[in-house]
């Protein structure tokens, strides 16, 4: 009776073994995502992010935008692929030409795309960058989508905005300030005197918005010739204008002022 306990136990310690080496051996290419964080979040995935030379001193610059691999460390330099989807600037007077790959660094699973910039004086243009992560040799792209709070979040694409004077800056939070657009910061900067490149107290962020909004839309109100206006905003029934888009309840442009 003992033998075949003996037995019975060496089957089932060998099917645990090979259940536990299914479990923690990976024979597949390892996953890749862009992990930027929401300002002002320790767990939020971003998909876009800005920076501005108004901002700084610094003439030129490289900014690494961060991707990370799953799967276990590797003791060499890997390289991953990616497209730009869209582009503005001119190659070699707003930006460096872009590498033909991101790298990611011997034992680490935090890569990067360098994106090297340079500041034009006078120039006060906003410009995008538009990544999107592609399968190679390497990696595969099987991420899904980051949901939360009802918002879907693309791991995969990733927007860049940069500028000479100023991009959106860290703590620029549309939830309290709308959409963002240098002729929108200027203003903000005015009433507020936040950079918003520090994250203001919670109570303090609110009362900003607050302040922000109704300033906008009471000149809304008053109609169509003291409306503020935004030559970067192109949203279709607000093109022009200046609206507080993105924040919740807030007021859009009357549909008749585009009839006349």
């Amino acid at each position: 009776m003992k033998k075949y306990i003996y037995i019975i136990g060496a089957v089932l310690l060998s099917l645990w073994s090979c259940q536990e080496d299914e479990v923690f051996q990976w024979q597949g290419k390892t996953c890749i995502y862009f992990s930027y964080m929401e300002a002002g979040s320790s767990d939020k995935f971003s998909n876009d992010m800005g920076f501005s030379f108004g901002l700084t001193n610094s003439m030129d610059t490289i900014i690494q935008i961060p991707v990370t691999a799953t799967g276990d460390l590797v003791d060499y330099e890997r390289t991953f692929s990616y497209v730009i989807d869209s582009i503005t600037g001119v190659e070699g007077v707003q930006y460096d030409p872009l590498p033909a790959k991101g790298v990611f660094p011997a034992n680490s699973n935090t890569g990067y795309i360098p994106v090297s910039l340079h500041r034009i004086l006078d120039d006060d243009s906003l410009y995008y960058m538009h990544f999107r992560l592609i399968s190679d040799e390497n990696f595969e792209i099987n991420i899904p989508d980051a949901y939360e709070d009802n918002d879907t979040t693309s791991l995969t694409r990733f927007t860049f905005s940069y500028s000479s004077s100023i991009a959106k800056p860290t703590y620029w939070m549309d939830a309290f300030l709308g959409y963002f657009s240098l002729a929108k910061y200027n203003l903000c900067y005015e009433l507020t005197g936040q950079t918003w490149t520090t994250m203001p107290q919670a109570m303090q962020a609110v009362a900003y918005g607050q302040i922000f909004q109704s300033y906008i839309e009471s000149r809304i109100l008053e109609g169509k010739d003291a409306a503020l206006r935004d030559p970067s905003n192109h949203e279709p029934g607000e093109e022009g204008y200046m609206t507080m888009r993105g924040k919740s309840g807030a007021m859009t442009i009357p549909e008749e002022w585009f009839d006349e």
